[in-house]
């Protein structure tokens, strides 16, 4: 065709669009002419497209054209809902709420906005925020559509964005909770970001554990004032390391009072049920995120529990309960980190009990994201916002750390320590390190690099890197006009504060007893009339609100060998545990608690033992270990069973105690034989033994699903014998779907070497033949 012909065809072209558009009706006609351009916080970039119940700026203009518009009447709709899916109370896709311009404290409120817009493309400004209730399950889910002349109008287009909320996990999609999983994956084995987090949080609480020495450094987040600022920090800085690459993701939150979808094989890893805190592995789907997780070598381990029983249930306090405990900051937070938070942490597993490392269990996000929660519901009830330091009820300590105050300058401070007064800054992120002007300002030998980062939306908080004080995060929605949104809000809870003239929550009574209601659940605990159900529970009440009558009385059960059975002493030990870990009364009495637990290790109960144990193993303890390998020396009369020994001392730290373990790879007994694979992975004179079971059709099924691990670890020769497995006909559907797993992770490892890619590239290529 040469040109002149193609302009013809062009040009006639041009006359027929034209002609169809004179003969449209009007309103169609410049529907077909305009153009709209949207931005979310002013800016062009779609990775700042995410919106909680908090206001956002926007803006919205005619793209300007080689021709002058007239001005255009437009009016802002969401676009049509989907179905309602059964079982579900709203669709599952986004809406948004519009205004013209917010005040503080206020956000957008209207279905659907009219605005003018000049014809020279000149931007109007507005407002978008989520409609409460209706958040988005998937990424751009939520379309603002753009209608001429009204709601009904010619669509002259339209804009994708997100209203990203954390929700109950319970009530997450598939897709939803599978893109939360592979964001953890991915941080942790594809940028090894993850372990990072785990120190810090080691860091914080762990020199507690050495008081009245000169490593003693108080702990940074928990057991006082600072525990939910110092949590909300931590928590917005994994969410956004999460969501940099997955962007639609949001941590979810666990009401631990209620029965829970978390402890499931496609969710947060399923367990066996046995003997309580007896430890075993968490069990995933073939292909799962998680499926093969480890930090430093240790594998994921949980507690034998049953997740759905009502009885451990109980162990909670309700979310009533918790919001109505108290009307003030202190009281509040007291109650929620008392129960359900340290009931929790030592109920899931070995390392979520010990609570300076409990971050290795990737459940430890949606744990923690649930007291944020309740913090937040909390705040919006009572409308407790303030940042300044006016209302103690907001907040307290107020002001700043006093280095000279009463008590700060002891050995065993007195005083409340510096980061958990409003205005100080929060380790890690102020820079500080080390020893401070006394005991009470000592910080953690560890420094970490810098402040807390930018937020990488335009007007998110931060704004540029920064060290929070607690009353930096106590406006998580921007509420006052000197304050930014962080950009997270929950599914239950609104923008804002309650309505003065609204119904409180339906609470049920939940007083806490004064030291003098104390004596008589004392006396229970005491009275050997009792059954040790009662006489635990009224332990466990005691726990709720004094420490230092739970250490006593748990103590007195322990140290009195005709006091109660096996039950009541299993829960004064898990009491103890809880002391220990996250009271300043349990850090003080650490030796003599210590002791007790260490002298439960050999009780008589195997109850009794097997909870000194899941408290003791996590913490690395000599004596654990030493009676855990003279359990695996001499099984004859052994103090645990082979498998639980094994499992406990992987998580005790096997170090120079390979060989007691390595007979039991050929035990008759399946799971001890399984037990002893996990735990010798990372042993090298064992791995040959280990990486030939992959493939022996001989081996229990047991024992080779768990030598499969080898293979996602790199393991030596595990490729070959992967490969081998792939081969065989006859091989278990079971164990074939995880090497296939397996061999999928090991893909993506980097420094590969190129004979191992090509054999595992082999390996899925004969496995396709085999299936043929």
């Amino acid at each position: 065709m040469n040109s002149s012909t193609q302009r013809g065809r062009l040009t006639g072209l041009a006359v027929f669009a034209a002609l169809a558009v004179f003969a449209m009706p009007p309103a169609k006609a410049a529907a077909e002419t305009v153009r709209i351009e949207i931005q979310i916080r002013n800016t062009a970039a779609l990775t700042d497209d995410y919106l909680t119940w908090a206001p956002a700026p926007a803006r919205i203009r005619l793209v300007p054209g080689q021709v002058p518009l007239p001005d255009q009447l437009v009016v802002l709709t969401n676009d049509p809902p989907q179905p309602v899916p059964e079982g579900r109370q709203a669709p599952l896709d986004g809406d948004v709420l519009f205004a013209e311009s917010v005040r503080p404290g206020q956000t957008a409120t209207q279905e659907t906005l009219k605005l003018i817009l000049p014809g020279n493309g000149t931007w109007r400004s507005f407002v978008v925020a989520g409609k409460f209730g209706r958040p988005s399950t998937r990424d751009k889910d939520a379309v603002i559509e753009v209608h001429l002349g009204s709601a009904g109008g010619p669509l002259a287009g339209t804009h994708a964005l997100m209203v990203r909320i954390r929700k109950d996990a319970w009530t997450l999609t598939p897709l939803e909770r599978d893109r939360f999983l592979r964001a953890i994956a991915h941080l942790h084995f594809d940028r090894n970001a993850y372990l990072r987090f785990v120190n810090i949080h080691d860091e914080a609480a762990k020199g507690k554990l050495n008081r009245d020495t000169p490593q003693y450094w108080p702990d940074q987040s928990h057991g006082m004032a600072g525990f939910l600022p110092w949590h909300r920090a931590f928590l917005l800085e994994f969410e956004r390391a999460l969501e940099k690459d997955y962007p639609d993701v949001a941590l979810p939150y666990w009401r631990l009072s209620e029965r829970s979808n978390l402890f499931t094989r496609e969710f947060m890893g399923a367990n066996r049920i046995g003997g309580g805190e007896e430890i075993v592995p968490a069990e995933f789907t073939p292909s799962h995120p998680l499926e093969f997780w480890e930090i430093d070598g240790e594998s994921l381990t949980r507690f034998a529990k049953d997740r759905t029983s009502p009885t451990e249930l109980s162990r909670f306090s309700t979310e009533s309960q918790s919001l109505g405990s108290s009307d003030s900051y202190a009281g509040f937070r007291r109650t929620v980190e008392s129960n359900p938070h340290n009931n929790g942490h030592n109920w899931v597993g070995p390392w979520m009990q010990n609570c300076m490392i409990s971050p290795k269990d990737p459940i430890f996000w949606v744990f923690h994201s649930e007291f944020d929660r309740l913090w937040a519901k909390w705040q919006w009830q009572y409308g407790r916002f303030g940042t300044a330091g006016a209302e103690p009820k907001d907040y307290a300590p107020v002001g700043s750390y006093d280095p000279n105050g009463a008590g700060c300058k002891d050995p065993k401070p007195g005083c409340t320590p510096l980061g958990h007064w409003l205005r100080d800054t929060m380790w890690p992120w102020d820079g500080t390190s080390g020893p401070g002007v006394n005991f009470g300002a000592t910080r953690p030998p560890q420094r970490y690099d810098g402040q807390f980062p930018a937020s990488a939306v335009p007007g998110l908080w931060p704004a540029a890197p920064v060290s929070p004080r607690p009353a930096d995060m106590i406006d998580y929605a921007g509420l006052a006009a000197d304050r930014q949104d962080m950009g997270f809000a929950f599914d239950d809870v609104p923008f804002g504060a309650a309505p003065k003239t609204s119904p409180r929550f339906e609470t049920e009574a939940f007083q806490l007893p004064s030291a003098a209601d104390l004596a008589p659940l004392g006396r229970v605990v005491a009275d050997r009339e009792q059954p040790d159900e009662i006489r635990a529970l009224a332990l466990r009440r005691i726990a709720d609100v004094d420490e230092a009558t739970t250490v006593d009385r748990a103590l007195q059960i322990l140290r009195d060998p005709h006091g109660g059975g096996g039950q009541l002493d299993a829960e004064a030990v898990g009491l103890l545990n809880v002391q220990m870990m996250f009271t300043d009364e349990g850090s003080r009495r650490h030796g003599e608690i210590h002791a007790a637990l260490r002298g439960a290790l050999t009780d008589p109960r195997r109850q009794v033992r097997t909870a000194a144990l899941g408290s003791l193993a996590s913490h690395h303890d000599a004596e654990a270990v030493r009676v855990l390998t003279e359990s695996l020396a001499h099984p004859d009369g052994a103090l645990f069973p082979a498998a639980e020994a094994i499992r406990a001392l992987a998580v005790a730290g096997i170090g120079d105690h390979a060989a007691v373990v390595r007979p039991y790879l050929d035990s008759p007994d399946a799971d001890v034989r399984a037990a002893a694979v996990t735990a010798l992975l990372g042993d090298a004179a064992s791995q040959p033994r280990i990486v030939r079971a992959i493939a022996d059709r001989s081996e229990p099924f047991a024992a080779r699903d768990a030598a499969i691990t080898a293979l996602a670890r790199g393991v030596p020769g595990a490729a070959q014998a992967a490969a081998t497995l792939l081969a065989d006909p006859g091989t278990d559907p079971r164990l074939r779907a995880r090497a296939e797993a397996a061999v999928a992770f090991r893909l993506r490892a980097s420094g590969l070497g190129e004979a191992e890619r090509s054999t595992l590239n082999d390996s899925l290529n004969s496995k396709k033949e085999t299936r043929r």
